[in-house]
């Protein structure tokens, strides 16, 4: 599904919305979401899927730790478990945290795997992503 969107020219938030799908049906969870980093470093989403409404709290939690270590995490937080991992470009700025949740119990070793590559390859299809409206922006800017 990640390479599809990049092939179909989504945008960043396209793209994002792709990936949360991807990864809430490839390791069984409720609902997940997608933030990037607003001007003033705060997260706002931009992608959702599943029933966020009941796992705000654990998504919220679990994204303000990824954001703050830059790192993967996990927590719990009223039976529901959560997992979140930032987005890194390739400066090492964090350029979205993806989180997801469900009920239930904590996510697998195989399932934290199955998250990391999906998260890795989104980051590499929106740093591509990127990359093309950059050379569009300077395309545009020497002819004009």
């Amino acid at each position: 599904r990640i390479g599809q969107a990049v092939a179909s020219n989504l945008d960043r938030d396209g793209l994002l919305d792709v990936v949360v799908a991807a990864t809430i049906e490839g390791v069984g969870a409720d609902a997940g979401r997608a933030s990037v980093p607003d001007q003033e470093g705060a997260l706002v989403p931009v992608a959702s899927s599943g029933d966020v409404g009941s796992a705000d709290e654990a998504l919220s939690a679990v994204e303000t730790v990824a954001r703050e270590t830059a790192s993967p995490a996990e927590r719990s937080h009223a039976l529901r478990s959560a997992l979140a991992l930032p987005l890194h470009g390739q400066g090492g700025e964090v350029m979205a945290v993806v989180a997801i949740a469900r009920s239930g119990g904590p996510f697998t070793e195989d399932e934290h795997e199955i998250f990391a590559y999906l998260a890795g390859q989104a980051a590499q299809s929106i740093e591509n992503v990127d990359l093309h409206h950059r050379i569009e922006r300077q395309e545009v800017a020497r002819l004009s």
